[in-house]
């Protein structure tokens, strides 16, 4: 039983703690980067995605419960965001983009465009 538990908590710690498929620091495609964009933190203008987690300016969203859309290369979560105030739950959709360059994030609010900071 101590090892049924102990390869259990192993498993589900190298799940959080794998890559994701969108990780990565991202810069708003409208606003684009000036000349240290894609050195500042998620404070300063960049947007990182990285595991479960998304952060941008004074918000981050923990990714739980993913989804493969079908026919798109996106996955649709359930999320916990928050911020200064208190924690709220939400949905959130990444995906790529036809040109491949950075991700789309969805919300039922907000659409953001972001730019990969190593594309090109």
């Amino acid at each position: 039983m101590r090892t049924l538990i102990s390869a259990t908590s192993v498993a589900l710690t190298v799940t959080v703690a794998a890559a994701g498929p969108f990780d990565g620091n991202f810069y708003d495609r409208e606003n684009g980067p000036n000349e240290d964009y894609c050195a500042a933190t998620p404070e300063g203008g960049i947007a990182k995605v990285q595991a479960n987690k998304v952060f941008f300016y004074e918000t981050y969203c923990k990714l739980s419960n993913p989804v493969n859309v079908r026919g798109m290369d996106a996955i649709l979560y359930d999320a916990e965001c928050g911020s200064e105030g208190p924690v709220s739950e939400r949905r959130i959709m990444l995906m790529r983009p036809r040109d491949g360059d950075g991700i789309i994030v969805l919300t039922e609010s907000f659409v953001y465009d972001w730019v990969d900071c190593n594309a090109g």
